[in-house]
């Protein structure tokens, strides 16, 4: 002891720490030093993390549009195509007389061509399910043009405005947004329908109009396609013309309605999908947008903002946790330091923290440590901070593994739904012409391919399953198509046990037939797949004869791997990468005129 105070090493606390008031300041101090760069630290980490959120949220809700309009977009293509069936030769026959006489006087070969046109309308109306009325309006000396169920008079469309407009700008078709029209199922109410209009030409002059079709589908059969938005997102379901009024809603008062003014409307639909933040009752709603190509009408869902902020809440409130946590482990540590230095061990003690801070080893320090005073609670304060710290680092890790679980699951369910359409459509014709061998078959192969396709909710399937999905898909390709193909699968027995994620070999054997022989004039060719394994990588080979591709075509796909431009292959592009890991994946060599091999880079697993 020393006249100036105490003397611990040569430093005089007692002119350091004259009384409590300066403890007090150095305390606040100290504190301040590691809280204030913490706080930074915490809020960039807290925007990254809202940013990355807010990425995978607009990432998901746009992959769920995409799959709805391509869901739509088949059901208004199949509408088109019925109206190009519709408008056949023998349809612009029957309307194709000019002479007032030969329409007027033969008032029997009128009857006779009401009943072939009234058959012709009951005929296409049986092969399509989604259509609800058929009309066709005609010129007025028809007598069937009263009939005002089927027929109508095509005069009565002269005086509507988008008609008049429709006409001056020369097109063949319209899709006419939803409208209330008298249903021959409904009698006595109308229904919100929409319609695909369609000119009808004479044979011997396409510029004279001799008659308008219309194809009817009531709205709730538009809006029953994206009802469901309203259950994944929790939001409101919209279509939408091409001027931001409502075709379709939950709420059919708003059907007729602009979803928005029309220059933010202008602004929003300019592109094809993305998204944007408006006011709808005013309540902001955060809205995602994709467009229908066929008729340029957009499907969107709107979704409060302040529900997508409720997903990221959890994670403000795990990082408020830490940082409470780490604020009172600072205190301690503040605390334990000041009394450290008045009991003269603060040295030895700090030398101590400092080598266990550095080894990483939060044990030794423990070991070391005595709680029978402060410098030991400051020391047991610290190991309990640093396996904090470490039990957060394992949760946030384990995390990351979920959420790359959640990945590997969201792209195994995208399964394209037109593979199905297709065979749906195949199976019903063999049944129509009666073709009750092969339509058993299929209808077996199609069961066959389900089943393994779900395998009882199984991720992981071994090699030879996935092979024998692929021969069953091929199978099922070969009973619908008129030009059957040739395919041969190469394995050696022993790599049949191995392990892959399922449905990462179907889709590129489809993408061969889709994109390489059905190219061909002849729409035939040969497939032949080969799996072998060198060094513990296992690869699997698709070649095929088809129509190849150009060096420019395949670095558009190949660029497409890493991005979202390829659906197919970079669905399992990702797919390799997540289950074995960055460096497997796809490659793709190609020749024009002469086919394509696409390989898949795989790590032996069993």
């Amino acid at each position: 002891m020393t006249a100036g105070g105490w003397d611990v090493n040569g430093l005089k606390f007692g002119k350091m720490l004259p009384n409590r008031q300066n403890q007090t300041w150095r305390l606040a101090v100290l504190s301040m030093l590691i809280l204030v760069p913490f706080y930074i630290v915490s809020f960039f980490f807290y925007q990254r993390t809202v940013a990355e959120l807010h990425k995978e949220v607009n990432a998901f809700l746009l992959e769920t549009l995409t799959q709805l309009e391509m869901n739509i977009s088949y059901k208004l293509n199949a509408i088109r195509d019925m109206s190009n069936v519709v408008a056949v030769p023998e349809l612009r026959q029957y309307l194709s007389k000019n002479d007032a006489g030969e329409i007027e006087e033969n008032i029997g070969q009128q009857i006779s061509d009401y009943h072939s046109l009234e058959n012709l309308i009951e005929l296409n109306l049986k092969k399509n399910s989604d259509i609800d009325n058929i009309r066709l309006f005609v010129d007025n000396r028809y007598m069937f043009s009263r009939e005002k169920v089927r027929f109508f008079q095509i005069d009565q469309l002269a005086a509507e405005p988008w008609y008049r407009q429709w006409i001056s700008e020369n097109k063949q078709m319209l899709w006419k947004s939803t409208y209330m029209e008298r249903l021959p199922s409904v009698a006595t109410t109308n229904e919100h329908i929409f319609s695909a209009v369609r000119l009808v030409h004479p044979m011997e002059n396409l510029e004279d109009i001799v008659g308008v079709l219309f194809i009817d589908v009531t709205e709730n059969r538009l809006y029953s396609m994206i009802s469901s938005l309203t259950q994944r997102t929790n939001g409101r379901a919209y279509i939408v013309d091409q001027d931001g009024y409502i075709i379709s809603a939950a709420d059919k008062s708003q059907i007729g309605k602009p979803l928005v003014e029309s220059g933010r409307w202008k602004e929003i639909g300019s592109e094809p999908e993305g998204f944007a933040t408006i006011a709808i009752d005013e309540t902001s709603m955060v809205v995602v947008h994709k467009q229908i190509p066929v008729t340029g009408w957009h499907i969107v869902d709107a979704i409060p903002e302040n529900m997508l902020q409720q997903s990221i809440s959890r994670y403000r409130i795990a990082l408020n946790f830490i940082t409470v946590v780490f604020v009172i482990i600072v205190l301690l540590l503040s605390i334990s330091s000041i009394y450290a230095i008045i009991s003269g061990k603060i040295t030895l003690s700090i030398r101590r923290i400092n080598r266990a801070m550095k080894s990483h080893t939060p044990e030794y320090m423990g070991s070391q440590a005595h709680a029978n005073n402060g410098i030991g609670k400051l020391e047991l304060s610290i190991h309990q901070m640093i396996d904090t710290i470490r039990n957060l680092t394992e949760q946030s890790y384990e995390a990351k593994l979920r959420v790359k679980e959640a990945q590997l699951k969201v792209l195994q369910a995208q399964i394209n739904p037109h593979f199905l359409y297709n065979t749906l459509d195949t199976i019903k014709w063999m049944a129509l012409r009666k073709q009750t061998d092969q339509l058993g078959s299929l209808v077996d192969s199609l069961a066959e391919y389900y089943r393994r396709s779900l395998n009882k909710g199984e991720e992981i399937v071994t090699l030879a399953y996935e092979l024998k999905l692929v021969q069953v898909y091929l199978d099922i390709q070969q009973l619908r198509t008129d030009q059957p193909f040739h395919y041969e699968l190469s394995i050696h027995e022993s790599l049949n046990d191995c392990l892959i994620p399922k449905l990462i070999i179907q889709p590129v054997i489809e993408n061969a037939l889709q994109h390489g022989i059905w190219h061909r004039e002849d729409r035939s060719g040969s497939i032949y797949l080969q799996v072998s394994s060198t060094n513990g990588q296992l690869t699997v080979s698709v070649t095929d004869n088809g129509v190849g591709m150009s060096d420019s075509k395949i670095k558009q796909i190949t660029s497409g791997l890493t991005k979202e431009g390829n659906y197919g292959l970079y669905n399992v592009n990702e797919r390799i990468r997540l289950f074995f890991g960055e460096q497997y994946g796809i490659d793709i060599k190609s020749e024009a005129d002469k086919g394509t091999v696409v390989t898949l880079r795989l790590a032996v697993k069993l």
